[in-house]
């Protein structure tokens, strides 16, 4: 993939905005199937013929902080070994998101901005899942003080580690190659994975006035 496409596809994967509600396009009501669903009826909650004769189908556990955004980012892989569009993403909000989504319109493209369904919630902080703009698979946690969002960071590059066939590059802009970013800077890190796609792990700061930070975990399909 071209680099400056490369690179606009981390920036939306950083950056978009993280609203949400029970309406979306024409062509994400139809993954969902039936746009007048209830609100608080997320995916997992749809049964199968099994499920109403009470099959003995087992039920899949529910995982919960770090190993509930293992569990997308397995499948963010997945997907994006095999390449993505719109109606890979229309699929996975069908299956991951709590109500539909509104696609924001971004310089890439539409992404889809939605509260997952089970929640990623990890040391208290909730994260958002953002789907779309050039491949982007990301979770997103908001509202940060330097110190959780830093932390928060490094965890997520030791908890995903196993993944990168190559090791983690600190993409971190800084003013000289030989000069390492301030403790206060905002920190980008990547590595590849298996096929085609890339993952990536920031912290940036969102707002300077009053401190807030943002941390991004994303899949990004490079091919």
């Amino acid at each position: 993939m071209r680099s400056s496409r490369r690179w606009g596809a981390i920036a939306v994967a950083l950056g978009v905005g993280l609203s949400c509600a029970k309406r979306t396009d024409e062509r994400v009501r139809k993954a969902w199937g039936n746009a007048s669903k209830a609100p608080a009826e997320g995916p997992s909650d749809r049964g199968g013929p099994d499920d109403a004769q009470g099959g003995d189908t087992e039920a899949q556990p529910i995982r919960v902080g770090w190993e509930r955004l293992e569990e997308i980012l397995d499948t963010a892989l997945s997907e994006t070994a095999v390449g993505t569009d719109d109606e890979t993403m229309a699929r996975l909000a069908e299956r991951w998101c709590q109500v539909q989504p509104v696609p924001r319109d971004t310089a890439d493209g539409p992404v889809l901005v939605c509260i997952p369904n089970p929640p990623v919630q990890i040391d208290g902080h909730a994260f958002t899942l953002e789907l779309g703009g050039e491949g982007v698979i990301g979770l997103v946690a908001t509202e940060l003080s330097l110190a959780d969002g830093s932390a928060l960071a490094e965890e997520a590059v030791r908890k995903t580690e196993h993944w990168c066939t190559r090791p983690w590059t600190d993409a971190t802009p800084r003013p000289t190659a030989d000069q390492p970013p301030p403790p206060t800077a905002d920190r980008l890190f990547t590595c590849p994975v298996e096929g085609s796609a890339l993952l990536v792990v920031a912290r940036f700061v969102t707002d300077e006035a009053t401190g807030l930070w943002q941390v991004s975990v994303a899949v990004i399909d490079a091919s």
